[in-house]
């Protein structure tokens, strides 16, 4: 959900962190997850004019710098470029509307620290960026303000729950799991139900569904 949706082709919002405290003496690794966010909703039909472009405007891309502010008040730019290095991670799709699929079996160890093994990642590659215009994004964070608890769980076929939150929210849902590698689990998320308690996917948005 980071940045927030603009017309990609007039303006582009970019996000600015203080990262002070997480710089240390010695060596230091930037690491970045890209999603497809308001950017490639590439699975929304063309009517939907207000995402532009039937909803993609090209695939995920970075443009990423750290500035450093040194002692002697002279300033050290890490620029992204094509030294860096990439790999595929274990968000394999991602959609606004749709979700996500998550592979578990294909976390990358350290990913983002001086520890990852990166002998198998290739270089990234350069490309032309959206056209619109860099613009400091100055809206409140997207973060985490509360931790919700289910109110009720209702248990319906064999291996499959619906969970009552109690209150309609936008958020990130935690789970812990017991169960062999590779298996599958699919959460589904609604804000409302039909009358026998099963989820209404209908009330988050028709293509609110991947398959």
């Amino acid at each position: 959900m980071e940045p927030a949706q603009t017309d990609y082709e007039k303006r582009c919002l970019y996000g600015a962190y203080d990262v002070t405290s997480l710089v240390k003496k010695g060596e230091n690794a930037i690491g970045v997850v890209l999603g497809d966010v308001f950017f490639n909703q590439n699975i929304i039909p063309a009517n939907h004019d207000w995402l532009g472009k039937a909803g993609s405007y090209g695939r995920p891309c970075l443009h990423c710098s750290l500035k450093i502010e040194q002692k002697d008040n002279s300033e050290l730019v890490v620029i992204s470029d094509e030294t860096w290095k990439c790999s595929e991670g274990p968000i394999l799709s991602s959609n606004v509307y749709a979700g996500e699929f998550y592979n578990a079996l294909l976390e990358i160890p350290n990913w983002n620290t001086t520890e990852c093994n990166d002998e198998n990642w290739i270089p990234a590659r350069p490309i032309l960026g959206p056209k619109g215009a860099m613009e400091e994004q100055i809206i409140p964070p997207i973060k985490i303000i509360d931790k919700i608890t289910p109110i009720n769980t209702t248990k319906y076929d064999e291996g499959s729950y619906v969970v009552d939150m109690g209150q309609n929210f936008a958020g990130w849902v935690q789970i812990a799991v017991k169960a062999p590698p590779g298996t599958r689990i699919t959460m589904t998320f609604a804000e409302t139900i039909f009358p026998n308690g099963r989820l209404n996917t209908a009330s988050t948005g028709l293509f609110a569904r991947l398959t």
